[in-house]
């Protein structure tokens, strides 16, 4: 009975601590990123496309996401920079967003948000904003986007992502 006690307690946690997460994106971060691109992002050159640019406040959270995964492996090591980058935001730590950062300029600091709600946003993004199709598999500085073979590309340069 105490082993199903403690079971149901971990679920219960599980479950409230997704929920807090989005929860939290929601309140704090949702008023300036998406989760993924609006859908006229997928036809570039179109006037949809440069108007759906132009109603962006910050870049879509997949495409931050993907970034900071490329560069923080682990989900340690990703909540770790996200924590640390929602209170502390700074043009020398951004992953491969020079022109997201030129376009958007540098997010303010949040510092309303405690430490264990910056850690459990962080961890809900990792888990369940996925990589966009873009960035999926690719690692900077390897020379290698998602299909494995050599790009000519230099995230230094803030062109991960881009043709």
């Amino acid at each position: 009975m105490k082993k199903i006690s403690i079971l149901l307690a971990l679920l219960f946690a599980t479950v409230l601590y997704a929920n807090n997460g989005e929860e939290i994106f929601k309140a704090k971060c949702a008023s300036c990123h998406l989760i993924n691109p609006p859908a006229a992002m997928s036809n570039p050159g179109t006037p949809e496309f440069k108007k759906a640019i132009n109603d962006l406040k910050a870049p879509p959270m997949s495409k931050v996401a993907s970034m900071v995964k490329m560069h923080h492996e682990g989900k340690e090591a990703f909540v770790n920079f996200m924590s640390d980058f929602i209170t502390n935001p700074d043009a020398s730590k951004t992953v491969c967003m020079k022109r997201a950062i030129e376009g958007f300029g540098l997010m303010p600091a949040i510092k309303s948000m405690s430490e264990e709600d910056k850690k459990v946003v962080s961890a809900w993004i990792y888990d369940n904003v996925s990589a966009s199709e873009k960035t999926k598999g690719m690692k900077c500085g390897d020379g290698k986007c998602g299909d494995g073979k050599p790009k000519k590309m230099k995230c230094a340069a803030g062109k991960c992502g881009s043709k």
